[in-house]
């Protein structure tokens, strides 16, 4: 399960937008591709372990 903090405002008659930003850790779910946790000496092929999300909603009643 995944959980992270999100901010809701109103924008006008019934209308509410959520936004939230949060990074998870890719090795956490075993997916460790190009990770230099794991591996050693991958130069240029190193993958970010970390996968940054910003996810904004427009909510409409």
């Amino acid at each position: 399960m995944l959980e992270f903090d999100a901010t809701m405002a109103p924008l006008e008659d019934g209308v509410f937008v959520l936004e939230a930003h949060f990074d998870i850790d890719r090795t956490r779910w075993h997916v460790i591709y190009g990770s230099t946790w794991f591996f050693e000496h991958l130069g240029m092929h190193t993958v970010f372990d970390l996968l940054s999300f910003q996810i904004r909603m427009v909510v409409v009643r």
